[in-house]
C-alpha cells in the first residue's frame, strides 16, 4: 500500500494561499486515496474513454462512478465508501489534464480539485510504478 509522506503531498499541491484546513485535508485524503485505489483511476478512464469513442459529448463524473459502483467489482481499501463523492471532481480533472483531447465530455466548475498538480501525482506514479506490468497513467 502506498502512501504519501507530508513532503511529498505537499510537493504535488499547487500553491494557493485561500486553502482552508478542511481543503487541505480533503486534497490530502484524495492523494492516498488514489494511490491506494489505483483500480478506480483506470475505470475512470476505461469508461470515459468509452463514452467518448461512442460518440457522448457531454456527461458527468458522477455517471462515470455510478458505473463504477454498480457495473464494476473493484474493492477499494476505504473505511468509509467504496468510492468518495468528495473526489469526483479530482478524478475528471485527472482525466481532463491526461487527456486534453478528451476533456469536453466533463463540465468543470471551481473546486479544491484545481489546487493539484496532475502532471506531477502521474509523474510520481509512474516512478513508483515502473517495475509493473500494467500502466496508470
Amino acid at each position: 500500500m502506498t502512501t504519501l509522506t507530508d513532503e511529498e503531498i505537499l510537493a504535488l499541491k499547487k500553491p494557493k494561499n485561500s486553502l482552508t484546513e478542511n481543503d487541505h485535508s480533503v486534497i490530502d485524503g484524495f492523494f492516498n486515496y488514489f494511490l491506494q485505489n489505483l483500480e478506480v483511476w483506470l475505470a475512470v478512464q476505461s469508461i470515459t474513454k468509452q463514452m467518448v469513442f461512442k460518440g457522448v459529448k457531454k456527461s458527468g463524473i458522477v455517471v462515470v462512478f455510478g458505473k463504477i459502483r454498480y457495473d464494476h467489482t473493484i474493492k477499494t481499501k476505504s473505511d468509509k465508501f467504496k468510492l468518495s463523492n468528495n473526489y469526483m471532481p479530482f478524478y475528471a480533472k485527472a482525466f481532463a489534464e491526461k487527456y486534453p483531447n478528451f476533456a469536453f465530455i466533463f463540465d468543470y466548475k471551481k473546486s479544491r480539485a484545481e489546487c493539484v498538480d496532475y502532471d506531477l501525482l502521474f509523474n510520481y506514479l509512474s516512478e513508483k510504478n515502473n517495475n509493473k506490468k500494467e500502466s496508470y497513467v
